[in-house]
């Protein structure tokens, strides 16, 4: 009985600590997106000014990302990449996870995200 207790108390506080984390992790707070391709910003998107979706391709090397941008939200809706990552990755939403395609060198993340370098992708932000 005072085993089940103590596994009890640390599954509570692990518990707490994992919440806690979640609600301190930095939340995105600003609308503009950036497009990189090759370490190159090649658009800047404002996604509160977006008022109708519409689609841009961006190209590389005979190979093509399709974006669809909506109002407040941007996703990679096709790719000519093996592994269609971006694709599953769906809408971006957090400014710590940015969309990244790695065989077309393509980046898209929040302008506000923090700076330094980028450990998915490995470019400078």
């Amino acid at each position: 009985m005072k085993k089940n207790l103590i596994w009890a108390a640390v599954f509570a506080a692990a518990a707490m600590i994992c919440a806690a984390i979640w609600f301190l992790l930095p939340r995105h707070s600003g609308a503009s997106v950036g497009i990189w391709q090759n370490g190159e910003l090649i658009k800047t998107i404002d996604l509160s000014a977006v008022t109708s979706e519409y689609e841009l391709t961006v190209e590389y090397e005979g190979r093509k990302n399709v974006i669809r941008v909506g109002p407040g939200r941007i996703e990679v809706l096709e790719a000519d990449c093996p592994d269609g990552t971006c694709v599953k990755r769906g809408e971006l939403s957090s400014g710590r996870t940015p969309i990244v395609c790695l065989p077309n060198r393509l980046v898209i993340r929040y302008m506000d995200s923090p700076g330094g370098v980028d450990a998915v992708a490995g470019g400078a932000g």
